[in-house]
């Protein structure tokens, strides 16, 4: 048994061999008759009648074509048959993936503005480009230049945008993040847009430091696009989120913008940002949050912002739960008492909303303050929130 089981091992073997030889017969046969023929619809059957023969072995034949194509591609445009080559190679080396013919069919896509050829191209890349950063790279900076031209005013071929979105997707790389992004923002299209916000989530790499990349490189909208991403996703960890938005906060508070529209835009920002740092209750960001906090209150006072803002910014204090924040907010019931004490109107939702954070923060260093609004002129609601909080100090 053990004997006609070798005998029956031997024989498969030499059975591949001599068919791994008769591929090899083949292959060479179609390469030297494309080579030889001086016709494009002789070549084109070549390449036809090779994949009924075994498509799997003639990647090179195919690659061979490619590169014909490129080598006489000023007879792309005069010549249909020479681009009907061209698709019909790259199809075949798409439908075998044939990995080494990858920078061909890129240079393929470079070499003709044709609508069909450059889809296909991408689409073939999007299959055999895995791992390949030089052809991603090569895509990228492709794209970037349409994301150029559109800002510009001029119309690029929407259907090969939207190839060279899927195909980015479809690589995985990281370093298509960007160029992702600036597409999903520009507003080419709804379609378009989808695929962009599709593409970016099938990418390598931790979502959170892709956006964190935006936040720090991007412009100010995509700034603000990031960190709103980071908001609505459903896929990152909390942690995750208020990494993103501790850097989108600081970037906000930071950067210097020149008209209203920018810092109304860095505005948006922190308050996004803010708003996830609250919700995870990010301690870390304290020092962000007070800082925020002051830039709230300056632009509340100044007529900047509506009372939303500024009670946004206090509620973030309130949720870091640390002694830091409990200071600030103390400091700031003393000018709202100040205030008061010398009959300046005051926003009793804003005083609410101080001593309920206070109420929240059980910090001690408030009890001053707290005990001396009860002696000022605000409302019966306004001293039994003071009350309230005072009996939650902790001592």
């Amino acid at each position: 048994m053990r004997r006609a089981l070798l005998v029956a091992m031997g024989l498969c073997l030499v059975l591949t061999f001599t068919i791994a030889q008769d591929f090899e017969v083949l292959l060479k046969t179609f390469q030297r008759n494309f080579e030889r023929s001086e016709q494009l619809d002789v070549k084109i059957k070549i390449l036809q009648d090779s994949a009924k023969a075994g498509a799997d072995a003639m990647g090179p034949l195919y690659l061979q074509a490619v590169q014909y194509v490129v080598a006489h591609s000023e007879r792309l445009i005069k010549e249909p048959m020479m681009k009907e080559l061209a698709v019909v190679a790259v199809e075949q080396i798409r439908a075998i993936r044939y990995v080494p013919a990858r920078k061909a069919v890129w240079r393929l896509f470079l070499e003709d503005p044709d609508t069909v050829l450059r889809v296909s191209a991408l689409q073939t890349l999007g299959v055999i480009g895995q791992g390949d950063e030089e052809v991603v790279g090569s895509i990228v900076k492709w794209l970037e230049s349409q994301n150029t031209l559109f800002l510009g005013s001029r119309k690029p071929d929407m259907q090969v945008i939207r190839q060279a979105v899927i195909t980015l997707g479809e690589l995985k790389s990281t370093r298509a993040f960007s160029v992702l992004f600036s597409v999903k923002e520009l507003g080419y299209s709804e379609t378009i847009t989808k695929l962009a916000e599709r593409a970016l989530l099938e990418l390598e790499g931790k979502l959170a430091e892709n956006l964190i990349h935006v936040v720090r490189n991007g412009t100010l909208m995509e700034k603000l696009s990031a960190i709103r991403m980071a908001s609505g996703s459903q896929t990152m960890e909390g942690e995750e989120k208020a990494r993103v938005a501790e850097v989108a906060l600081e970037v906000g508070i930071f950067t210097t913008a020149g008209d209203a529209e920018s810092r109304q835009v860095t505005r948006d920002m922190r308050r996004v940002a803010l708003s996830i740092l609250s919700d995870q209750k990010w301690s870390k960001a304290t020092p962000l949050v007070i800082e925020h906090f002051g830039m709230t209150l300056v632009e509340y006072e100044r007529g900047i912002v509506a009372n939303d803002y500024l009670i946004d910014a206090i509620n973030g204090l309130g949720s870091m739960g640390t002694h830091e924040a409990a200071e600030r907010l103390t400091l700031y019931l003393e000018l709202l008492n100040s205030y008061t004490e010398h009959g300046r109107s005051y926003d009793e939702r804003i005083v609410l909303t101080v001593l309920d954070n206070l109420w929240k923060l059980g910090d001690k260093v408030a009890f001053a303050n707290l005990s001396y609004t009860q002696y000022l002129d605000y409302s019966n609601e306004v001293k039994k929130a003071a009350r309230r909080a005072i009996d939650n100090l902790k001592w």
